[in-house]
């Protein structure tokens, strides 16, 4: 008869023991992502103080998220957060970013992608909605790496402290949404 081990960590999926080394990539993972969202948090503060017209809202609260850590990080691809912006008294557009979790669990990243609109969703003629990609954060231990989009070509440079690239692209839905309003007004 095969013994079923004790207590321990085990896989949220499988049921399986996790092994060393996935037990330490979850502890630097979680290290990381609750770095990341306390930087969301702290650059949302600071862009309500900046803008205050402007309403911005997590759809869910970072304690909420990493709670959930165990049972998400095995997944390829998932929404890891999202941001959703609205211009007080005008609610024709929501325009918002997502957050993505994705890659094995050795090397997972939060891809930043901007919609236009997360209420009436922009797709193409194959029906794929279509967003914006504003930047790469490679969670690499406890380090986190970013990388600007071509979107952003003329902000941060790769290798810059990811904080900056973090508020320059929670920043790229007002840019985006001043710019089509003037388009708008033009027209």
């Amino acid at each position: 008869m095969k013994e079923t081990g004790g207590p321990g960590p085990r896989d949220p999926l499988g049921g399986q023991a996790l092994t060393d080394a996935e037990e330490s990539l979850m502890d630097g993972y979680s290290t990381s992502l609750e770095a990341f969202l306390q930087g969301v948090s702290a650059a949302l503060s600071e862009l309500h103080h900046e803008v205050p017209q402007w309403t911005v809202s997590m759809k869910k609260r970072p304690d909420e998220i990493l709670s959930m850590l165990p049972q998400v990080l095995p997944f390829e691809q998932m929404s890891f957060l999202e941001v959703q912006y609205a211009l007080r008294g005008n609610s024709r557009r929501t325009p918002g970013i997502r957050f993505w979790l994705e890659g094995p669990l050795r090397e997972k990243r939060l891809r930043a992608v901007l919609f236009e609109d997360t209420v009436v969703w922009n797709v193409s003629h194959d029906l794929d909605k279509l967003y914006t990609e504003l930047g790469t954060f490679s969670l690499q231990g406890a380090e986190i790496v970013a990388r600007p989009a071509a979107a952003l070509s003329c902000e941060p440079v790769a290798g810059s402290d990811w904080k900056v690239l973090l508020r320059t692209v929670l920043r790229a839905p007002l840019s985006w949404s001043r710019a089509t309003e003037k388009t708008v007004n033009i027209l």
